[in-house]
């Protein structure tokens, strides 16, 4: 029975898979200029709110851009303060970055982003909390030169998955200011 389930299986993702290849020119993104238009990465600094206190956040993330205002690709962020009250607490978190850059041609323009991901927060004298992180930006970005942007960005960084005592998702969760510096090129 088991092996005739396999075969089954097998059947339907086959005969599911031409099926697909048959309709290919009927979907969604062969109809818009969805294609590969360039390649941008780069270092990010910033300030953030932690703990109902500011501290610096750096970074860099790294991508490609899709029809030629779409970006999708990778972030990584990490919080950097030497205070006595704020350096028993620190964060780190990494994982997909999304933007949108409305007529990125322009020499300045609007930049819209969205950062899903996951990471630590670090208590001194706890155990890390993995926490999920869900942060949207809105800012400008300015064309300097064809391989150079400057983006000037707010966000909002909403953390999850504190478990430890004295302290709450809200106390990891804040604004956030950020520069970025981005390298790279458009080839539309």
């Amino acid at each position: 029975m088991r092996k005739l389930s396999h075969l089954f299986l097998f059947i339907a993702c086959t005969l599911f898979s031409f099926n697909l290849q048959a309709q290919a020119d009927q979907t969604v993104f062969n109809n818009t200029d969805l294609r590969l238009s360039g390649g941008w990465g780069g270092p990010f600094f910033g300030i953030t709110q932690l703990n109902n206190d500011y501290v610096s956040v750096k970074g860099g993330f790294g991508g490609v851009e899709l029809g030629k205002n779409f970006f999708v690709g990778f972030a990584s962020y990490k919080f950097d303060d030497d205070k006595p009250e704020v350096s028993r607490l620190g964060m780190k978190y990494n994982g997909l970055m999304l933007g949108y850059g409305i007529k990125s041609s322009r020499v300045l323009h609007p930049d819209f982003g969205l950062f899903l991901g996951d990471g630590k927060a670090q208590i001194a004298g706890e155990a890390d909390d993995r926490v999920f992180v869900i942060q949207p930006s809105a800012g400008i970005e300015v064309n300097v030169l064809d391989f150079f942007r400057i983006g000037l960005s707010g966000a909002y960084r909403f953390t999850t998955g504190i478990d430890t005592p004295n302290y709450s998702d809200s106390d990891f969760s804040g604004l956030v200011g950020i520069l970025k510096l981005k390298f790279g090129y458009s080839w539309y």
